[in-house]
């Protein structure tokens, strides 16, 4: 395997709170304010990408866009250059989940979308030590209306790449040409808390090794 030169280039994104509570990390920035500091702090000791999640996944459309935008206005007076990006909101299926990027960009810059191109399963172990949890559930027919929008609204992709397959279907746009100008494929490794479990013993995809 060949080994990286001193001089590749190196994209650094800070995510900064994801769906973590202040009960699980009390230094995690849930409020506006807190939100706006650390990504000003983040950009200013280097990241090229900011990412936050806003405070209920439960906001839609409309209330979701106003949510990020009291944190988010206050980044982009200071630094108009920023380069960041939401996370879906809820909603059924893929175009409810985006529609507030696009109320968003009609105030702000926004020139990425950030979305997940496969299904998984998510959870952790239940009380019988088995695996339980939910179904994150991505179509190929939302896929399709996902890259069409960053199309239609001149937006990078930002693709997390939980299983395998997701990989597959993103190259397979690939080899059709399909993929939106700055288009970013992030491969995600599962470690042995997964993304929501408190205690070890379920996961998703490949483990974080060499190999996988």
């Amino acid at each position: 395997m060949p080994h990286a030169t001193h001089d590749a280039p190196v994209i650094l994104e800070a995510a900064i709170n994801g769906g973590t509570t202040p009960e699980k990390n009390p230094r995690v920035p849930r409020t506006h304010a807190e939100i706006t500091h650390d990504a000003l702090r983040c950009f200013a000791l280097g990241a090229a990408i900011v990412h936050a999640h806003n405070a209920s996944y439960a906001l839609t459309a409309q209330a979701a866009a106003d949510d990020y935008l009291a944190a988010w206005r206050e980044v982009l007076n200071a630094k108009p250059d920023a380069l960041w990006y939401p996370t879906l909101s809820a909603g059924p299926g893929m175009a409810a989940m985006l529609a507030h990027l696009e109320l968003i960009q009609r105030e702000l810059p926004l020139r990425l979308a950030g979305w997940d191109p496969g299904s998984t399963n998510l959870g952790g172990p239940g009380p019988d030590g088995l695996p339980a949890g939910v179904i994150y559930g991505v179509s190929y027919d939302d896929v399709k209306y996902a890259f069409a929008f960053c199309e239609r609204l001149k937006l990078g992709a930002s693709l997390g790449i939980y299983e395998p397959g997701s990989l597959r279907t993103t190259l397979a746009y690939a080899r059709a040409g399909k993929l939106p100008r700055g288009t970013l494929v992030k491969l995600y490794f599962g470690g042995d808390y997964g993304i929501f479990a408190t205690r070890p013993g379920v996961s998703f995809g490949l483990p974080p090794t060499l190999r996988a």
